[in-house]
């Protein structure tokens, strides 16, 4: 599991290390993100149960089979059941997957028959695509269609909101204006997921990361998320948009005019930026 969920395990040796424990070595990696994540979803269960509609917000990669084979194929489905099924099956099951069970074995906690109604009521590989700014992110606009369509399938057709998806690139105020590869990355995604709609996947909504360039967890101000350029050093934190907030302003505003709209084909991603011309230059600041 450390190899997979670094960041879990990390999260969690350092809280024994601060809170709990004198001594980190004393922990169990290879059990404690299965007990921490087992009393997440019961927690979960628990809050929802109090009334109201509280939807879960998970994070999952698509993974592609690394060869044509079938022990690939289920590799791969076996990746996806780690990242998301983890989470996703007990809520609609019941139950973690079957590969999980078959893979962690004893370590992997067993929801009583009392805590499976509570909560069902409601890499071996190489990553393709295009690097972005940081080394876990990938750009593969077909991954996100192909994720939607597994999880419709898998997990009884749910309603779907995506709360973030992302581009970052760590560059100067000057270069940040013109952003090219961010609009052409949520244009390339939004026609992806325009397409798993058509196959009748619910999704209901749909959020940028982020409106501002923010601190990110590991990477603190080194990642460039947002669409607006977030000065840190002149005292004033001035806000410059950069040219995919403009964008994204006017396709919320005007999805129909040539330059906002998505691709009409799928092909077109990669060509319609070049066909169309720039967008408006931004104001140079926003105060």
């Amino acid at each position: 599991m450390a190899h997979i969920f670094p960041s879990l395990t990390f999260l969690i040796r350092t809280l024994r290390t601060e809170l709990f424990v004198t001594d980190p070595a004393a922990g169990d990696p290879g059990r404690e993100p299965y007990i921490v994540a087992h009393n997440l979803i019961l927690a979960h269960a628990h809050a929802e149960h109090q009334g109201g509609t509280i939807g879960m917000t998970n994070v999952s990669t698509w993974y592609y089979p690394y060869r044509d084979i079938p022990e690939d194929v289920e590799a791969a489905l076996r990746a996806v059941d780690f990242m998301l099924g983890w989470f996703v099956a007990p809520v609609i099951t019941g139950d973690y997957p079957s590969s999980m069970k078959k893979n962690v074995g004893e370590r992997l906690p067993i929801f009583t028959p009392e805590e499976v109604k509570l909560v069902k009521a409601h890499r071996n590989g190489k990553p393709i695509g295009e690097q972005d700014g940081s080394s876990w992110l990938y750009i593969v606009p077909e991954g996100l269609y192909h994720l939607m369509l597994h999880i419709k399938d898998r997990y009884n057709d749910p309603k779907i909101f995506i709360t973030e998806n992302v581009n970052n690139k760590a560059i100067t105020v000057t270069k940040a204006h013109i952003d090219q590869k961010r609009m052409k990355y949520h244009r390339s995604h939004l026609a992806y997921l325009k397409k798993a709609m058509e196959h009748h996947v619910r999704v209901k909504g749909y959020f940028i990361w982020s409106l501002l360039d923010n601190f990110e967890r590991a990477q603190g101000y080194n990642s460039r998320f947002g669409i607006f350029y977030l000065d840190y050093e002149n005292g004033r934190l001035t806000r410059f948009p950069k040219t995919s907030a403009v964008w994204w302003m006017n396709f919320l505003e005007n999805p129909k005019n040539p330059w906002n709209r998505l691709p009409l084909k799928l092909q077109d991603v990669e060509t319609e930026e070049e066909r169309h011309g720039p967008a408006k230059k931004p104001r140079s600041g926003v105060a």
